[in-house]
């Protein structure tokens, strides 16, 4: 079935060679088809057509130009665009500023990409929270949260209150800093000025905890949204019990796990295969190989990375005919081996054999 953009086009290329002359609004509209299709091409030569009615490009074709050489990959033609487009005295509107700053980013043109948000900031141009996320996400990326702090008073300057993702990201850069003193202010911040949450956004910011193998603050945000009276669901427990584990706690890990049960949540194969980590790096075979075989009575099929697990810990204990017999369950059942088993068992005096 073909999408809006697609029919669009298509109503265009069986009637353009009819006499009857259409309004800007079709062209531009159908300029935005063509570049939505990757079509740029004649995208250009219908906004070409539309010069000889003496019609001015608006900012709404200026931006699926730019949006259409974004899609492909060709940044120059996209900032050549951006470069016509304000010599002929038109502003980009948001979402085309957007797309130029991300541009840049992607081009490695950091400086110039702060360069060019304070002159859309001098300059009045539309920004939304989208705008500074992206330089936010930069300098965290690149180790400087705190100079991506400082973006949001420029942006209450502006009357664009700082958003859900604008905070997500500067938590996630802190805590990556192992700051997480201030990434924890920063969350207490958020609810402070009004941002809410649901169940998603609570684990996005414990996901973010968790990685960093921050799990007091972590499980701290799991009992806060709990005492809110919302439900953790799969994605919260699994990312809680992976944290754990990570950290060698299987007693907290294993107490969420059979929580999650209880709670009538069935774990997938990620958080059994944590589990099952977390019991190997523990030593635990005999609980690890229990939660294999619950997996197979609750018809959760392992994956490649649960059987890379057990092989390994067969491997390192020199039991390598039990690591040989699971290989070949796995393989029998479909599951290939990826490039992590690959590695773990070519680095191995004694290697499994292919069957």
């Amino acid at each position: 079935m073909k999408n809006p953009s697609q029919l669009a086009v298509e109503i265009f290329r069986r009637t353009v060679a009819s006499s009857f002359k259409y309004d800007q609004i079709f062209y531009e509209t159908l300029i935005d088809g063509f570049c939505t299709q990757g079509d740029v091409d004649s995208a250009i030569k219908l906004l070409k057509k539309m010069t000889c009615y003496n019609w001015i490009p608006s900012a709404s074709s200026y931006r699926s130009l730019i949006k259409g050489y974004y899609k492909l990959g060709l940044f120059d033609q996209a900032l050549r665009v951006f470069e016509t487009m304000l010599r002929n005295g038109i502003w980009p509107d948001t979402t085309a500023c957007n797309y130029i700053l991300d541009i840049f980013f992607r081009a490695g043109y950091f400086n110039d990409a702060l360069k060019l948000l304070k002159d859309f900031e001098e300059h009045g141009f539309n920004l939304n929270q989208h705008s500074y996320n992206a330089i936010i996400c930069k300098l965290c990326k690149e180790g400087y949260p705190e100079r991506a702090l400082e973006l949001l008073p420029r942006m209450l300057k502006r009357n664009v209150p700082p958003a859900f993702v604008n905070y997500r990201t500067l938590i996630s850069g802190f805590a990556e800093q192992s700051n997480i003193k201030r990434a924890v202010k920063l969350f207490t911040r958020m609810k402070e000025i009004g941002i809410t949450f649901n169940i998603a956004r609570y684990t996005i910011i414990m996901s973010i905890f968790s990685h960093s193998g921050s799990m007091q603050e972590a499980y701290a945000i799991f009992k806060e949204m709990k005492e809110r009276g919302l439900h953790p669901d799969q994605i919260s427990y699994a990312t809680l019990i992976a944290g754990f584990c990570n950290i060698r706690e299987c007693k907290k890990a294993w107490a969420l796990f059979v929580e999650m049960k209880r709670v009538g949540i069935l774990p997938h194969v990620f958080t059994y295969t944590c589990m099952i980590d977390g019991f190997c790096k523990s030593n635990r075979i005999y609980s690890a190989t229990s939660l294999f075989d619950e997996m197979n009575r609750y018809s959760v099929i392992p994956d490649v990375a649960t059987y890379t697990v057990l092989i390994a810990w067969y491997h390192k204990h020199g039991d390598i005919g039990q690591a040989q017999k699971l290989y070949d369950e796995m393989k029998e059942k479909g599951v290939l081996p990826d490039d992590k088993m690959h590695n773990i068992l070519g680095l191995k005096a004694c290697k499994v054999q292919e069957g």
